[in-house]
């Protein structure tokens, strides 16, 4: 019985295989799978620190100040990166640290 039902199951695939691409109605039907992709539009910018990104890396390991985050602030137009070690995520605490990088970065 069990060598019986490998069988089937066997030639069930292509049977089923045939059967969709013989079908009317399935060719009919049929969507391509193919992805598209985009347009990709580049930021403009317009002078360094004009348009920046920021990320928050963590949590990981807590070090010996209590830090267990890591702000990163990227300059689109200069491409330059400064790192933050951080402890909480709270809007006052990022504020100041873009404040302080801005300070330095200009």
């Amino acid at each position: 019985m069990c060598l019986y039902i490998i069988h089937i199951y066997k030639y069930l695939n292509s049977y089923m295989y045939m059967q969709v691409k013989t079908c009317d109605m399935c060719q009919r039907g049929n969507r391509k799978m193919t992805q598209t992709y985009s347009e990709l539009h580049p930021i403009p910018v317009k002078s360094p620190w004009y348009h920046i990104g920021i990320d928050f890396i963590g949590p990981i390991t807590t070090s010996n100040n209590g830090n267990n985050l890591i702000l990163t602030i990227s300059d689109y137009c200069t491409k330059w990166v400064e790192a933050v070690a951080m402890n909480n995520k709270s809007a006052s605490s990022t504020a100041a640290s873009l404040f302080k990088v801005g300070y330095y970065g200009l």
